[in-house]
C-alpha cells in the first residue's frame, strides 16, 4: 500500500518517487569487482580490462592470506597508479592479527575502504581493529 501511495503521489505531482523522497542523483559511479585469480600478473590484467571496459574504480577480492593479499595489493597500487580508487573485500576471511597486518596495508597503499575484513563477529573485535588501522571499514 505504501509504495502504491507513493506512486500515485508521483504521478500528481509529475515526479518520479525517488525524487518526491529526497533522491537527487540521476546516475551512480559503477566500480569493477573481481573474484579470485590465480596470480598477481591475472589480478594487473584483468585490472586492465576493467579499466579498458570504462570502469574507474576496481574492488579486489583475493585469496585470504593476508601476506600475500597485503602483496597483490601493493602490486595493484602501483600497476594503476593513484588514478584508480581501490577497494579490498575480505569476504570475513581473516581473525584480528591478520586483518590488522592487511589493513595496514590497505592503509599504505592507499585503498578507500576495507569490507568485512574479519570473521570474527565481535563488536569489541571490531572496534579494536578501528583503533589499529586508519582505512575504513565497511561490513
Amino acid at each position: 500500500m505504501d509504495i502504491a501511495l507513493w506512486d500515485l503521489a508521483g504521478r500528481a505531482a509529475q515526479l518520479p518517487a525517488w525524487q518526491l523522497m529526497g533522491g537527487f542523483r540521476t546516475s551512480i559511479r559503477a566500480y569493477a569487482s573481481t573474484s579470485t585469480f590465480d596470480s598477481v600478473a591475472e589480478y594487473l590484467d584483468v585490472a586492465s580490462q576493467c579499466l579498458e571496459l570504462g570502469y574507474r574504480a576496481i574492488k579486489l577480492h583475493a585469496w585470504g592470506d593476508a601476506r600475500a593479499d597485503a602483496d597483490l595489493c601493493a602490486a595493484l597500487r602501483s600497476h594503476v597508479l593513484d588514478l584508480v580508487p581501490l577497494m579490498y573485500d575480505g569476504s570475513t576471511g581473516f581473525d584480528l592479527p591478520d586483518a590488522v597486518y592487511l589493513g595496514r596495508a590497505l592503509a599504505d597503499s592507499g585503498y578507500l575502504w576495507y569490507e568485512e575484513p574479519m570473521h570474527e563477529f565481535s563488536v569489541a573485535a571490531y572496534g579494536q581493529l578501528a583503533k589499529l588501522v586508519s582505512v575504513p571499514l565497511l561490513d
